[in-house]
């Protein structure tokens, strides 16, 4: 829906907290990650609506000495509306004003980790983030946040984080405080879970280089909409939606 302030958590942007959280880190590591799905939303009787969502995001981890390490994150992402059937009627369905056709998002973020000892270590991260129909005001749709905690590897093949993260919010109704917890646990060499976002994922390496996963997690994010006259304050829309995925992850040895 539209309009009110955005008071439910929301869903950690890509780039877990608890990757930061490992016994040693590689001298530099780059990755990057699409995502692309087409969901048939549902049928609202005046007519049928669709998703196409598309991302893209990428992850650079830097290690500047055997305690320090830096990440930075960096995220694209559209989803594009269809709908079949009398628009109009759909419209007045759906409490009127114009549907939404194109949202789409932009997130940059900065981190760093720095282990004191074995097994703890302390991290802090920076996001700066757009979300934003086509034709509303992209300076409008900005929001930041920082998120700070502990680290904690019980051994080698569990790791933990716990923290909080403060941000604003698109509706400048105050901020948003929410706890940061996150875990990672390998099973055994070639089997491993881990939390992502408010989920979890389990990853199964069929080869070196070719990996299982199954995820499913809740998510959820607000956008700034285009200007539909009438409405007091900027309006936004509130997506929430639990993916279940299976897919498979290529990552070259060579």
């Amino acid at each position: 829906g539209s309009g009110g302030p955005a008071s439910e958590r929301e869903a950690p942007p890509a780039g877990e907290i608890v990757d930061l959280v490992t016994l040693t880190f590689p001298k530099t590591r780059v990755r990057a990650d699409t995502d692309e799905s087409f969901a048939l939303l549902s049928d609202f009787g005046a007519a049928d609506a669709n998703e196409l969502r598309s991302e893209l995001g990428a992850n650079v981890v830097v290690s500047l000495s055997p305690e320090f390490a830096l990440r930075v994150t960096a995220a694209g992402s559209g989803w594009y509306y269809g709908y079949d059937g009398d628009r109009s009627a759909l419209a007045a369905d759906l409490g009127g004003g114009n549907l939404f056709e194109q949202l789409y998002g932009a997130e940059l973020g900065l981190g760093g980790i720095y282990h004191f000892g074995p097994r703890w270590s302390v991290f802090g991260e920076g996001r700066g983030k757009l979300s934003w129909e086509q034709g509303a005001r992209v300076a409008d749709a900005a929001k930041g946040s920082g998120a700070m905690g502990v680290g904690f590897a019980l051994d080698s093949r569990l790791s933990l984080a716990l923290g909080v993260e403060v941000g604003s919010r698109l509706d400048e109704s105050g901020v948003n405080v929410q706890p940061v917890f996150g875990f990672r646990w390998k099973i055994r060499d070639d089997m491993r879970l881990r939390s992502k976002g408010i989920g979890l994922e389990f990853g199964l390496d069929l080869n070196p280089e070719l990996e299982l996963q199954l995820s499913g997690r809740y998510d959820s994010d607000t956008h700034l909409l285009d200007d539909r006259g009438g409405e007091v304050g900027a309006p936004t829309l509130r997506q929430r939606r639990v993916p279940l995925l299976l897919a498979l992850r290529w990552a070259p040895t060579k």
